[in-house]
């Protein structure tokens, strides 16, 4: 049998694992990389969370150095700029990939908005066209 269903009255001096009071937030997994996971900044964390949602993400921030490190590295050979430059290449590959499958997604969502509503098909085209314009104002 259970301690603690033995001696019921344990409970009031000592916590019993899995028992007692227990508050934590919890962010759904979606918000687990957004600018809102809250991570011990050696910085304002307030200053850090404003730069990475409104001024450049951190993979922005790495593409930008990146950048940077093998225009000044040019023609080396070292072993670490290869390194970056192979990093760099499987990054630009997952974005190609994620791009191919957003195209992909997009034509599809299109081609059953028009299979199943061509009024909806043809404004949501006209909106499309509206916002791409250049203004001339």
């Amino acid at each position: 049998m259970f301690p603690w269903m033995m001696f019921p009255w344990l409970s009031a001096f000592y916590r019993w694992p899995l028992s007692g009071d227990v508050q934590q937030d919890i962010a759904p997994l979606t918000n687990l990389f957004s600018p809102q996971l809250a991570v011990s900044f050696a910085g304002n964390p307030d200053i850090e969370r404003e730069v990475v949602s409104q001024v450049a993400s951190y993979g922005r921030q790495l593409g930008i150095l990146t950048d940077a490190v093998l225009a000044m590295a040019a023609d080396s050979c070292d072993p670490a700029v290869e390194r970056l430059r192979e990093t760099r290449d499987a990054v630009e590959d997952v974005k190609a990939r994620h791009r191919t499958a957003a195209i992909k997604s997009s034509r599809q969502a299109m081609d059953h908005l028009r299979r199943t509503d061509e009024e909806a098909f043809r404004e949501l085209l006209r909106e499309l066209a509206a916002s791409t314009r250049p203004d001339n104002g």
